[in-house]
């Protein structure tokens, strides 16, 4: 093996990264060019000849060395802050895809919920329907041990705001079902007071009349100049008084100020 042929195989031996393949690229590099420019300086000073190749190759090594140190760091430096960069964006893009799956389920979710309301909302019970529509005009206490709340609560339609006392709760209507209640209440009502003038027809007004408090006295013994139907409808009762000659009469309380008179409701 010649000394060539050794030296060759020592430094393929040291290439053990890409920094080390930078450093010797920068060394060659400036050997050449110490070779070709510095040369003639360094003849010039009267140096021997045989120390002229040793301060060269000195010369070249070194500065090549520095500087592929250098860009070795300045490289790694690069490739740690576009690693880096890199995993940010994958790290963000990934919360970006987080946050779209999960809005997307809740919007999933919320229109489930709204249908399921729309089809359960004619098979609740009355305790229920009453309850929602009340929280609608503002929250109130439900003990929810009582399984017609429990119902309403595990299914969404209303939310706890606050535990008051062992299974009771102030809680509030579901946002997304609070337009629902209010609009279904409000026709309800328009319905049944369309329903009260059509059953009463001609007696509908001075049923009013009668029942407004300024037209009202106790015992003034006034009869009623007009027939009552015994049963107008389930939101207008005119019952027989059994105690006293004359009728009881009825309303539901939300039909009360829908048709401008204060009455006794049931």
């Amino acid at each position: 093996m010649t000394e060539t042929t050794g030296t060759i195989i020592k430094l393929l031996s040291g290439l053990t990264s890409p920094k080390a393949c930078v450093k010797y690229l920068t060394v060659a590099c400036f050997l050449v060019v110490s070779w070709k420019y510095l040369y003639v300086v360094i003849n010039s000073t009267n140096i021997p000849k045989e120390q002229i190749s040793i301060i060269i190759l000195l010369i070249g090594v070194g500065t090549g060395s520095i500087v592929g140190h250098f860009i070795g760091f300045i490289g790694e430096l690069g490739w740690k802050k576009y690693a880096s960069l890199k995993e940010e964006k994958e790290i963000e893009e990934k919360k970006r895809i987080k946050k779209e799956d999960e809005k997307k389920q809740k919007i999933q979710h919320n229109e489930e919920l709204i249908e399921n309301f729309k089809i359960a909302l004619s098979h609740l019970q009355w305790d229920q329907i009453e309850a929602l529509r009340e929280l609608t005009l503002k929250n109130k206490n439900l003990d929810l041990s009582r399984s017609e709340y429990a119902a309403l609560a595990k299914n969404g339609y209303i939310q706890k705001i606050i535990n008051v006392a062992s299974s009771i709760f102030l809680v509030q209507i579901n946002p997304l079902i609070g337009d629902i209640v209010a609009e279904q209440w409000k026709e309800e009502i328009s319905e049944n007071i369309e329903a009260f003038y059509h059953v009463q027809t001609i007696y509908a007004e001075p049923l009013l009349e009668l029942m407004k408090l300024e037209n009202r006295e106790e015992n003034s013994g006034d009869t009623i100049p007009f027939v009552c139907q015994p049963r107008v409808n389930s939101n207008c009762k005119c019952t027989s008084n059994k105690q006293q000659a004359g009728l009881g009469i009825f309303f539901k309380k939300s039909l009360v100020g829908n048709m401008g008179i204060k009455s006794r409701t049931y």
